[in-house]
């Protein structure tokens, strides 16, 4: 799975592409949270415009959801799930950024 650097990254990314394609102008934050016992993995604060993605429910997506062919190395699995786990927080965070249009 990616860093939490390269969770925010990502997230930071899949946020400004949202925001140029929805033409929104309001300002809007991102954080981090690490609760497993709360049941989402992405939430949007109206009142303040904050995206709060939980860790600990932010996991790659599934090979069921995203087929991976014929992996052959650890190099190529590592790829495939950091690729899987890059996809999932962009729609995590699209489908929030959503809300703000």
């Amino acid at each position: 799975m990616l860093s939490p650097e390269k969770i925010a990254t990502v997230a930071r990314n899949a946020a400004h592409v949202a925001y140029t394609v929805l033409g929104l102008d309001c300002p809007y934050s991102i954080t981090f949270i690490n609760k497993p016992e709360l049941a989402f993995d992405g939430l949007l604060s109206n009142q303040e415009n904050v995206i709060q993605l939980n860790l600990a429910h932010l996991k790659p997506f599934s090979t069921a959801v995203m087929p991976t062919g014929k992996l052959k190395t650890e190099e190529e699995y590592e790829l495939d799930e950091n690729y899987r786990h890059a996809m999932k927080i962009y729609s995590v965070v699209f489908h929030e950024m959503r809300h703000l249009y």
